[in-house]
């Protein structure tokens, strides 16, 4: 059990670091406040940032709810802002969705 566990524990400290690339336009985090218009996403560094979505898919698992982990595909526009072109489970998913129109 406890070389599956370090094992899992492998897999999901890759995967923070592959979603923690917001130059790249792969980010992540924690939601912590939504609006209309946008998020507010403290990432898996501490760091909060705004996320725009006012033109974002949203895959359908993803509830955009306070304390939902989820994970980003976009671009970085500032220190701390992100336009989000897609928004997508932490866990995963296989659903597919639409654009969202808040």
């Amino acid at each position: 059990f406890g070389k599956a566990l370090g094992a899992y524990e492998s897999i999901e400290e890759r995967k923070m670091q592959v979603w923690s690339n917001p130059e790249e336009g792969y980010h992540s985090g924690i939601i912590e406040r939504v609006t209309e218009e946008s998020l507010s996403l403290r990432d898996y560094e501490d760091k909060v940032w705004t996320i725009d979505i006012s033109d974002t898919w949203i895959a359908p698992p993803v509830m955009l709810e306070s304390g939902e982990r989820i994970k980003l595909l976009g671009n970085k526009r500032g220190s701390s802002t992100f336009q989000a072109d897609e928004i997508r489970p932490w866990g995963g998913g296989k659903r597919m969705g639409n654009k969202s129109n808040r």
